[in-house]
């Protein structure tokens, strides 16, 4: 396999060989279910304990382990084709895909994208993660994105 990952719960693994996903039960000692896809994937993980997210050189995916086949959740932006995809995070109905240079020259890409809204936005960016905030003056909890760059000075948030 070139890459494995264990889920929370320690009772499953995601394996990625060549373009194909397969989900393995430790528990039962056998492969659950496999996806092929058209394309190479190139990162994968898990989002939860089970359902796992694969991003192919086109598109994310997210795969529900009682599924038999991916969901396709947005087409990944051509900006990112100049990064190695090395996070994804999610929060309520918002994305955020992340990719560093390959270039260290040059600030990664950071690809959100909004699926009530159905549209991406792009940053700039390194690093990035949701947080909960509450203010004052709301009753509910804010979703905020915080991101950070590196750059010759060090770096900013």
């Amino acid at each position: 396999a070139d890459c494995a990952k264990i889920n929370s719960d320690g009772n499953l693994i995601v394996y990625l060989n060549g373009r194909t996903v397969g989900i393995y039960d430790i528990e039962q000692e056998r492969t659950i279910s496999t996806y092929t896809s058209d394309e190479d994937v190139l990162f994968v993980k898990w989002i939860d304990e089970e359902t796992v997210v694969f991003v192919t050189e086109s598109y994310v995916y997210h795969w529900d382990v009682e599924e038999r086949e991916p969901h396709r959740m947005f087409k990944r932006h051509e900006s990112l084709d100049c990064t190695r995809i090395i996070d994804y995070r999610m929060a309520d109905q918002v994305h955020a895909l992340i990719g560093e240079s390959k270039n260290p020259q040059s600030a990664g890409r950071i690809q959100q994208y909004d699926q009530s809204c159905r549209l991406s936005y792009l940053m700039e960016g390194d690093v990035g993660c949701f947080a909960k905030f509450k203010m004052e003056s709301n009753p509910h909890p804010s979703t905020l994105f915080v991101s950070a760059r590196r750059n010759a000075e060090g770096g900013k948030v």
